[in-house]
């Protein structure tokens, strides 16, 4: 009996009699009861698919009927596992083993990507304001934040989860992480920095080529921007490339700022190193005093092109890792060290952090309101990083009659829930005032007698101590916040000055039907990003 026979057979005595493959009648004590047994031990023999024992009865029945010839597989060329067979009836509902296998499929994406764009003229579904707004309620009401990374609760589970599971508190502190991340990097982009995937293939080539990157470094003694000039490729790829052939850098080439701030500091420090939070590098490390400094230059820490989560936290990454381990990172921008008024408040806070800064006790010095607008502005603009902004109340510490700390508040900015924001809190340069935040913050309660006020802290170079002491609780981080800048120009734009209604009068090229941030990429213009605040509150 060859396969066309058995085929009508089953037709005949099984399909037609409403005998089921699937139903309790259809059983081998069936087919030896008839006399069948030859045409049952046929259908477990027949065709090579056949021999797999994962293939039941029923399904090697519909197999025969529907001159199926091989096992039916999952459509993800790269997944290949054997389809859930649902009945006889239905055969195979699904074209995919799961719903994972189905996601990664490139056909399936594309297609997915069509029918989103002719629908909605965006790439994905969660590009829409619509859905972006439904997610953002939805991990309000779960979560009490914007983004469920946000809040404290998950970020404990996750550590928690690590350190059960690894013995690690975070995923860069292990190998197999790393290895892994690698792996899933080079299987889909063929790179080992998802950042990297747009470089051509014939450069790939030479990247992954050991003998070549190691002669261009060591025989002819060129640095990670002379290979990536070479090569056309960003310095920061060279260096990730000698990083995974294990290749030690040689003489590597500091900006002239990088060493303005090390001849600044004048300690014993370990520079460019990757062994403090591997595998990041850390531009300067000051192991006595647990600080380390990584100096942010516009171009190189920025980007022109759509950016992906990874990108966006980079700088925060750094100082979450840096957290973990008791040290304190601070981020310099570019624009600000090329600023002289925003250098010098730089190697004050720098000065304060290593202890050499002068000392005056709070004791000694009197709180009085300022009305004087002028000498507010000065002494912001001179003393605080982000400079003057306004404010209803303003106190000052005077030292021998001479303005030395300044705290300011007003109504909230952004949440109507408090009553007060802290807007501004600075000490005159290389100057430490013991005990005059606390000296104003009591002076405020008892004389405005404020049930709440927020605050926020920013995470490049506070780490929230100040407001410990003052008794604020901490409520969450922020996500990193993004500023604009064009290159040539060392100066960064904040967002608000290129909102999109706002980006017709001043861009040269502007398209309404693109987005803000695709406009200013048209332009010319590059983004980077911070590490985001730390949101503390006071309740009475």
């Amino acid at each position: 009996m060859n396969r066309k026979q058995l085929k009508i057979w089953i037709k005949e005595n099984l399909i037609t009699k409403s005998i089921r493959p699937n139903s309790n009648k259809f059983k081998k004590n069936w087919f030896i009861k008839n006399n069948y047994l030859k045409i049952y031990n046929k259908i477990f023999s027949t065709t090579l698919f056949l021999n797999n024992h994962s293939v039941s009865f029923s399904e090697r029945i519909y197999y025969i009927c529907n001159d199926i010839d091989s096992l039916v597989i999952c459509q993800n060329p790269e997944c290949l596992n054997k389809l859930s067979f649902k009945s006889f009836k239905i055969g195979y509902k699904q074209k995919f083993c799961s719903p994972k296998c189905a996601g990664t499929c490139l056909k399936i994406k594309e297609k997915r990507k069509k029918t989103v764009f002719q629908k909605y003229k965006v790439n994905y579904i969660s590009q829409l304001k619509i859905v972006k707004n439904k997610i953002k309620k939805t991990c309000i009401q779960k979560y009490g934040v914007e983004n469920p990374y946000q809040s404290e609760d998950v970020k404990k589970k996750i550590k928690s989860t690590l350190i059960k599971k690894y013995g690690i508190s975070h995923p860069m502190e292990s190998e197999k992480f790393k290895n892994k991340q690698r792996e899933t990097t080079f299987k889909k982009y063929g790179v080992n920095n998802p950042s990297q995937r747009h470089i051509p293939f014939e450069i790939l080539k030479k990247l992954n080529d050991k003998k070549f990157i190691q002669k261009c470094h060591h025989t002819m003694k060129m640095s990670a921007v002379e290979i990536g000039k070479k090569l056309n490729v960003s310095p920061s790829a060279i260096l990730d490339y000698l990083h995974l052939h294990k290749i030690n850098l040689i003489n590597r080439s500091f900006s002239r700022f990088e060493k303005e701030i090390i001849k600044f500091i004048n300690l014993n420090i370990e520079t460019n190193s990757r062994s403090i939070i591997s595998p990041y590098e850390l531009d300067i490390y000051i192991p006595k005093h647990k600080l380390a400094i990584e100096f942010n230059g516009l171009y190189w820490h920025s980007y022109n092109q759509k950016e992906s989560l990874k990108q966006k936290r980079k700088h925060l990454l750094k100082t979450e890792i840096c957290e973990e381990k008791g040290i304190q990172l601070l981020h310099i921008f570019e624009n600000e060290w090329l600023n002289p008024v925003k250098q010098e408040i730089w190697k004050s806070i720098i000065n304060s952090k290593l202890n050499k800064n002068d000392r005056i006790f709070a004791r000694k010095c009197i709180v009085k309101e300022i009305l004087d607008t002028k000498l507010i502005r000065q002494f912001l603009n001179n003393n605080h990083l982000q400079g003057f902004v306004g404010s209803s109340i303003k106190l000052g510490l005077f030292y021998e009659n001479k303005l030395v700390s300044l705290m300011t508040f007003s109504k909230t900015r952004y949440s109507k829930k408090y009553q007060y924001e802290l807007i501004r809190f600075c000490n005159k340069k290389n100057v430490n005032i013991v005990g005059g935040a606390s000296k104003l913050f009591k002076y405020f309660i008892k004389n405005y007698d404020p049930k709440s006020i927020i605050s926020y802290a920013d995470r490049r170079y506070s780490n929230g101590n100040l407001y410990n002491k003052l008794n604020f609780s901490f409520s969450h981080n922020s996500a990193p916040n993004y500023f604009y800048f064009k290159p040539g120009q060392s100066v960064l734009y904040p967002r608000i000055k290129f909102q999109k209604h706002k980006l017709e009068k001043q861009l040269e090229m502007f398209d309404s039907e693109l987005s803000e941030v695709e406009n200013m990429y048209n332009n010319g213009y590059r983004r980077i990003w911070d590490c985001g605040n730390m949101i503390y509150i006071w309740n009475k």
